[in-house]
Protein backbone atom coordinates (compact mmCIF):
# COMPACT_ATOMS: atom_id res chain seq x y z
CA UNK A 1 0.00 0.00 0.00
CA UNK A 2 1.10 3.29 -0.73
CA UNK A 3 0.93 5.80 1.65
CA UNK A 4 0.85 9.90 1.64
CA UNK A 5 2.73 11.92 4.44
CA UNK A 6 1.27 15.07 4.82
CA UNK A 7 3.16 17.54 6.97
CA UNK A 8 0.89 20.60 8.92
CA UNK A 9 2.96 23.69 9.87
CA UNK A 10 1.70 24.67 13.40
CA UNK A 11 2.93 26.74 16.26
CA UNK A 12 4.06 25.22 19.74
CA UNK A 13 0.92 26.25 21.37
CA UNK A 14 -1.66 24.89 18.97
CA UNK A 15 0.22 20.96 19.19
CA UNK A 16 -2.04 19.37 21.47
CA UNK A 17 -5.28 20.79 20.50
CA UNK A 18 -3.93 20.27 16.72
CA UNK A 19 -3.60 16.58 17.49
CA UNK A 20 -6.98 15.86 19.41
CA UNK A 21 -8.84 16.90 16.40
CA UNK A 22 -6.67 14.78 14.54
CA UNK A 23 -7.45 11.99 17.07
CA UNK A 24 -11.13 13.01 16.18
CA UNK A 25 -10.59 12.82 12.56
CA UNK A 26 -9.89 9.23 12.92
CA UNK A 27 -5.79 10.02 12.55
CA UNK A 28 -4.15 7.22 15.28
CA UNK A 29 -0.52 8.21 14.74
CA UNK A 30 1.50 11.80 13.65
CA UNK A 31 4.79 12.84 14.51
CA UNK A 32 5.79 16.06 16.00
CA UNK A 33 8.73 18.39 15.48
CA UNK A 34 8.73 21.39 17.89
CA UNK A 35 11.99 23.24 18.00
CA UNK A 36 10.98 24.82 21.55
CA UNK A 37 11.22 20.96 23.04
CA UNK A 38 14.60 20.58 21.26
CA UNK A 39 15.09 23.96 22.87
CA UNK A 40 14.21 22.75 26.29
CA UNK A 41 16.33 19.76 25.67
CA UNK A 42 19.00 21.74 25.13
CA UNK A 43 19.17 23.88 28.19
CA UNK A 44 17.93 21.14 30.53
CA UNK A 45 19.88 18.30 28.80
CA UNK A 46 21.10 15.92 31.86
CA UNK A 47 24.00 14.05 31.90
CA UNK A 48 27.17 14.16 29.77
CA UNK A 49 26.68 14.95 26.62
CA UNK A 50 29.78 15.24 24.26
CA UNK A 51 28.67 15.90 20.73
CA UNK A 52 24.93 16.40 19.24
CA UNK A 53 24.80 16.00 15.62
CA UNK A 54 24.70 18.79 13.42
CA UNK A 55 21.19 17.47 11.81
CA UNK A 56 19.70 17.61 15.52
CA UNK A 57 20.56 21.01 15.84
CA UNK A 58 19.26 22.27 13.09
CA UNK A 59 15.71 21.11 14.60
CA UNK A 60 15.89 24.10 16.57
CA UNK A 61 15.71 25.99 14.22
CA UNK A 62 12.65 25.36 11.76
CA UNK A 63 8.81 25.60 11.66
CA UNK A 64 6.64 22.99 14.65
CA UNK A 65 5.46 20.55 12.23
CA UNK A 66 2.66 17.81 13.02
CA UNK A 67 3.26 14.43 10.26
CA UNK A 68 0.65 12.30 10.13
CA UNK A 69 0.09 9.13 7.15
CA UNK A 70 -3.03 8.62 4.92
CA UNK A 71 -3.47 5.66 2.95
CA UNK A 72 -3.66 6.78 -0.44
CA UNK A 73 -6.52 5.12 -1.57
CA UNK A 74 -10.34 6.64 -1.47
CA UNK A 75 -10.19 6.26 2.64
CA UNK A 76 -7.22 8.64 2.67
CA UNK A 77 -8.55 10.70 0.14
CA UNK A 78 -11.77 11.53 2.12
CA UNK A 79 -10.00 12.20 5.21
CA UNK A 80 -7.79 14.76 3.51
CA UNK A 81 -10.61 16.21 2.60
CA UNK A 82 -11.87 16.37 5.70
CA UNK A 83 -8.69 17.58 7.38
CA UNK A 84 -8.45 20.48 4.50
CA UNK A 85 -12.03 21.55 6.19
CA UNK A 86 -11.13 21.17 9.58
CA UNK A 87 -7.69 23.35 8.93
CA UNK A 88 -9.86 25.78 7.32
CA UNK A 89 -11.85 26.40 10.06
CA UNK A 90 -9.22 26.21 12.63
CA UNK A 91 -7.34 29.14 10.32
CA UNK A 92 -10.54 31.41 9.82
CA UNK A 93 -11.06 31.30 13.91
CA UNK A 94 -7.29 31.48 15.28
CA UNK A 95 -7.62 35.12 15.74
CA UNK A 96 -4.44 35.17 18.22
CA UNK A 97 -2.32 32.98 16.03
CA UNK A 98 -2.43 29.76 18.30
CA UNK A 99 -2.33 27.44 15.47
CA UNK A 100 0.29 29.43 13.49
CA UNK A 101 -0.05 28.96 9.58
CA UNK A 102 -1.52 25.50 9.38
CA UNK A 103 -0.29 24.98 6.09
CA UNK A 104 0.15 21.59 4.55
CA UNK A 105 3.11 19.91 2.75
CA UNK A 106 2.31 16.50 0.93
CA UNK A 107 4.24 13.86 -0.26
CA UNK A 108 3.97 10.62 -1.70
CA UNK A 109 5.46 7.70 0.14
CA UNK A 110 5.60 3.92 -1.27
CA UNK A 111 5.54 1.29 1.68
CA UNK A 112 8.37 -0.33 0.16
CA UNK A 113 10.31 2.32 1.06
CA UNK A 114 9.87 1.99 4.74
CA UNK A 115 8.65 -1.76 4.96
CA UNK A 116 11.78 -3.30 3.43
CA UNK A 117 14.67 -0.84 2.43
CA UNK A 118 16.87 -1.39 6.31
CA UNK A 119 17.88 -4.38 4.60
CA UNK A 120 20.13 -2.75 2.51
CA UNK A 121 22.51 -2.05 4.78
CA UNK A 122 23.32 -5.85 6.11
CA UNK A 123 25.49 -7.78 4.33
CA UNK A 124 27.43 -10.71 4.60
CA UNK A 125 30.85 -10.92 6.85
CA UNK A 126 33.48 -12.57 7.82
CA UNK A 127 35.04 -13.13 11.63
CA UNK A 128 37.95 -14.22 12.19
CA UNK A 129 39.60 -17.67 9.64
CA UNK A 130 36.17 -20.01 9.92
CA UNK A 131 33.06 -18.17 10.56
CA UNK A 132 31.03 -15.90 7.71
CA UNK A 133 28.01 -14.50 8.96
CA UNK A 134 24.90 -13.29 6.29
CA UNK A 135 21.41 -12.59 6.43
CA UNK A 136 18.43 -14.63 5.77
CA UNK A 137 17.48 -12.56 1.98
CA UNK A 138 21.56 -12.27 0.98
CA UNK A 139 22.90 -14.56 -1.37
CA UNK A 140 26.83 -14.64 -0.85
CA UNK A 141 29.63 -17.39 -2.09
CA UNK A 142 31.31 -19.10 0.43
CA UNK A 143 34.61 -20.28 -1.50
CA UNK A 144 36.55 -20.74 1.62
CA UNK A 145 34.24 -23.00 3.31
CA UNK A 146 33.73 -21.14 6.12
CA UNK A 147 30.99 -22.29 8.66
CA UNK A 148 27.70 -20.03 7.68
CA UNK A 149 25.83 -18.28 10.56
CA UNK A 150 22.38 -17.01 9.26
CA UNK A 151 20.87 -15.09 11.80
CA UNK A 152 18.51 -11.77 10.59
CA UNK A 153 19.03 -8.38 12.53
CA UNK A 154 15.78 -7.04 13.71
CA UNK A 155 14.90 -8.97 17.05
CA UNK A 156 17.97 -11.53 17.08
CA UNK A 157 20.03 -8.90 19.25
CA UNK A 158 17.25 -7.05 21.32
CA UNK A 159 16.89 -3.35 19.91
CA UNK A 160 19.86 -3.96 17.42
Amino acid sequence: MNWIEIQIITASAGVDALCAMLTDLGIKGFSIADPADFQEFLQNKEGKWDYIDQDLLGMAQGDTTVTVYLPDNAQGAEQLVALRAMLAQIHARDDAQLFGTLELTLKNVREEDWANNWKQYFKPFTVGERLLIKPSWEMCENPWNRAVLEIDPASSFGTG
